[in-house]
């Protein structure tokens, strides 16, 4: 089975929120489905910051819609978008 790289981009659902430990509770929601390999933080606009989070999973029928699906429900995330899949080379 291939696998795919996936980078998403995480809005919290304000700026006090703990972008590493959303980035913990994203990892921990993901086992079993994917791993993640990094997460970044870039800045948006008066002092809100997304987490980016590049992860890798098993390419599948139905793409990311399990992913979107338990991330949905993680708390602390207030929007996320699904910024790029790539098949991963040699996989």
């Amino acid at each position: 089975m291939s696998k795919v790289l996936v980078r998403i981009r995480v809005l919290p659902v304000d700026v006090s929120i703990d972008l590493k430990e959303l980035g913990k509770r994203i990892s921990d929601s993901l086992k079993g489905i994917a791993d993640v390999v990094r997460t970044l933080e870039e800045p948006i606009a008066f002092g809100l910051n997304a987490l980016i989070v590049d992860l890798v999973m098993d390419e599948r029928e139905g793409g990311t819609y399990d992913l979107e699906q338990v991330l949905s429900s993680v708390d602390g995330i207030g929007e996320l978008d699904i910024v790029r899949v790539s098949l991963l080379s040699g996989a």
